[in-house]
Order: C-alpha cells, then structure tokens, then sequence
C-alpha cells in the first residue's frame, strides 16, 4: 500500500487475519488496528443456534 502512495494512516479496518495485523504494526507505526464489524458480526453468527440468531442479532446491533 506504501507504494501506491498511501501515508499518514491513522486506523486500519480488517478482518482478524494475522498477517495484515503484522503488516499494519510494522508498516504504518502509530496506526491503530480495529476488528472490521462486518466480520465481527459474520463470526459471532456462526456461534449462534440458527433458531437463536434474530434475537442474539439484535441484542448485539443495540451494544
């Protein structure tokens, strides 16, 4: 990404894959990293009970 000319990154937002987390640490330092809802969500959701997942959705949309 430094070589199409991105700089100055405050935040980047991903999914948990270990190697953008270690690419962000050691490329952009003083960025911070956060856990891209989307994904978040999709995760949580596999966890859940299907008869469940209406009620779980919402209780996590109003958090």
């Amino acid at each position: 990404m430094k070589l199409r000319g991105l700089n100055n990154i405050e935040m980047v937002i991903s999914d948990k894959h270990k190697g953008i987390r270690k690419a962000v640490t050691k490329s952009f330092i003083g960025s911070s990293w956060q856990y891209c809802h989307v994904h978040f969500m999709r995760n949580i959701m596999k966890l859940i009970p299907k008869n469940r997942y209406d009620d779980v959705s919402l209780i996590i949309k109003k958090v």
